[in-house]
């Protein structure tokens, strides 16, 4: 056993003591700050589910108007493709037309004449 020789000195067993009372409060801190943690984690983890979630609502919802709005181009698409004229048509029907100027012009020619 270790003896005091000042009031100042302290013996082994005083100083293991306050270790020990020190390490308790670090361990109280320690829990405290994990606990504190914890709860931001999980605090922030609903804030991201949130998000995640509306994002989704988001997205869900632009493909959803993206979707109708090209369903609707697809038949304005059909509707003009079957409205709509070949070249094959209008060579036909520049014929016709021609064959009918020719004709008509002949006439007025032979009515002038004669």
């Amino acid at each position: 056993m270790q003896m005091k020789t000042s009031p100042n000195d302290v013996s082994n067993q005083e100083i293991l003591q306050e270790l020990h009372r020190l390490n308790d409060k670090i361990d109280g801190v320690s829990t405290s700050l994990n606990s504190k943690i914890d709860g931001l984690n999980s605090s922030l983890n609903e804030k991201i589910d949130t998000v995640h979630i509306e994002t989704m609502e988001a997205i869900h919802g632009l493909a959803e108007q993206t979707e109708t709005r090209l369903i609707s181009l697809e038949r304005e698409q059909t509707r003009l493709r079957a409205n709509m004229v070949t070249k094959s048509y209008l060579d036909d029907k520049m014929a016709d037309w021609h064959s009918d100027v020719i004709r008509h012009a002949k006439k007025e020619i032979a009515k002038a004449m004669g």
